[in-house]
């Protein structure tokens, strides 16, 4: 396993593959520390203070870092709608309501950070 996880660090920093018997992993392989799959250095990349406090709860909603790019929005976007789509919960009344409620934040969150990308102002 370690030695995979070595691999993948040497092909993501673009070093050369080490030959077998080599200096053993240096440790530079950082493994998602929050449930978004995100590390500190993610949030160092993205410029927080560029964006309105009013869309922070936005990117929370969608579970990515505030000032996340678009394409991460969307891979999150179309994550949770899968996972919160009504049609998936149609067999329980109680869980398809929770949902629709869901799906629906999602949406809103969704299309706000979307029309602040367009139109660079907020709600």
């Amino acid at each position: 396993m370690e030695a995979a996880f070595e691999e993948l660090d040497e092909y993501l920093q673009g070093r050369p593959k080490q030959k077998k018997g080599a200096a053993s992993h240096t440790g530079n392989f950082h493994r998602p520390s929050s449930p978004g799959g995100f590390v500190a250095s993610d949030f160092e990349r993205y410029a927080p203070a560029e964006v309105p406090e009013s869309l922070k709860q936005d990117f929370a909603e969608l579970g990515v870092p505030v000032g996340a790019s678009s394409e991460d929005c969307k891979s999150a976007y179309k994550k949770l709608l899968k996972i919160h789509h009504p049609d998936r919960h149609a067999g329980h009344p109680g869980n398809m309501k929770k949902a629709t409620a869901k799906s629906a934040r999602i949406n809103a969150a969704f299309d706000r950070i979307e029309r602040w990308r367009k139109t660079g102002q907020a709600d």
